[in-house]
C-alpha cells in the first residue's frame, strides 16, 4: 500500500551573536525561538536566513559559518497534514555598528508583529540555552565550541570561516 507523499518545507535561520549575546524571538505561540523562515523560490538557504532575520527582528546579520541542520515533522495549520521540515542553520553576527571590542551596536531589535512575533531581543547565550523551546542545545554547542577556541565538531560550526563572534573580531 502506497503512503501519500508528505509535503516538504525548507527553512533557514541564523544564530546571531552580539558579543556574548544571542538574538531570540517570541513566536505567535509564546515560545522563545531563533529567527528562521521558509526559503522562497530563487533564494539560497543563506539568502533566506539573512532575509528572515532582518524581517523578523529588524537586525541585519553577517553569516560567518554553518551550524548544521535540524529536521522534524509538524502538523500544518493550513493543510491539516503532516509536513516534513528541514532547517538550515548558520552562525552569524550583527552587521550594524559592529566594533572590534565586541561591544556590538545600539540597534534595538524590532519584532515583526504582523507575523505574530511579540518580542525580539539579545540575551546572554547561556540564558538563551534555557529559554529556547527547541534549539537551546544547538546554541550551547555552537557557543561552547567558539568559546573553547577548539576545532568545532563537524556539522556544528564551519570553523574555517568563523573567527570567534563572541570576541567581536569576526
Amino acid at each position: 500500500m502506497n503512503e501519500p507523499v508528505r509535503k516538504k518545507e525548507v527553512s533557514a535561520g541564523i544564530i546571531v551573536f552580539r558579543g556574548d549575546q544571542v538574538l531570540i524571538i517570541r513566536n505567535r505561540f509564546g515560545e522563545w525561538v531563533l529567527p528562521k523562515g521558509k526559503v522562497e523560490a530563487g533564494e539560497t538557504v543563506e539568502e533566506a536566513a539573512l532575509r528572515e532575520v532582518e524581517e523578523e527582528t529588524g537586525i541585519r546579520a553577517v553569516v560567518l559559518g554553518t551550524a548544521g541542520t535540524t529536521s522534524y515533522t509538524y502538523l500544518s495549520e493550513c493543510y491539516g497534514e503532516p509536513v516534513d521540515k528541514v532547517v538550515h542553520w548558520f552562525v552569524g553576527r550583527e552587521a550594524h555598528g559592529s566594533s572590534d571590542d565586541g561591544a556590538g551596536s545600539d540597534v534595538t531589535p524590532s519584532p515583526q508583529r504582523e507575523e505574530g512575533i511579540s518580542a525580539a531581543c539579545f540575551v546572554p547565550w547561556q540564558d538563551a540555552v534555557s529559554l529556547l523551546k527547541y534549539d537551546g542545545e544547538l546554541v550551547r554547542r555552537v557557543a561552547s565550541a567558539i568559546t573553547e577556541g577548539s576545532q568545532a565538531p563537524t556539522g556544528i560550526v564551519d570553523a574555517s570561516c568563523c573567527k570567534n563572534p563572541l570576541s567581536g573580531r569576526c
